[in-house]
């Protein structure tokens, strides 16, 4: 019975975690959210860019990066995203 009532649960939970995502997407104004853009963008071109470099350097033998390393990789390159990001918009409009 607790298995079944925990696949009940996992619809309500996603759809609540939707609801607040959306909500979070309509408050923000303009500039936080291309705020946010850069960021994410800054982030994920440098992952695309050093898995691409991982995986050329393994076909040389060199061993992989663990998935939490690549993980702890994606949050620091979004925080140096934020901070150029941050930095740009303060330099750029002042």
């Amino acid at each position: 019975m607790l298995p079944f009532s925990f696949l009940l649960s996992i619809p309500i939970t996603f759809n609540e975690k939707h609801c607040s995502r959306s909500r979070f997407w309509r408050a923000i104004d303009e500039f936080e959210r291309r705020y946010i853009y850069e960021a994410l963008t800054f982030a994920f071109i440098g992952m695309l860019i050093l898995l691409i470099g991982e995986a050329f350097l393994e076909s040389f033998g060199f061993s992989r990066v663990p998935g939490y390393g690549n993980a702890a990789l994606m949050l620091v390159l979004w925080s140096v995203g934020l901070i150029v990001s941050s930095w740009r918009r303060h330099w750029r409009y002042e």
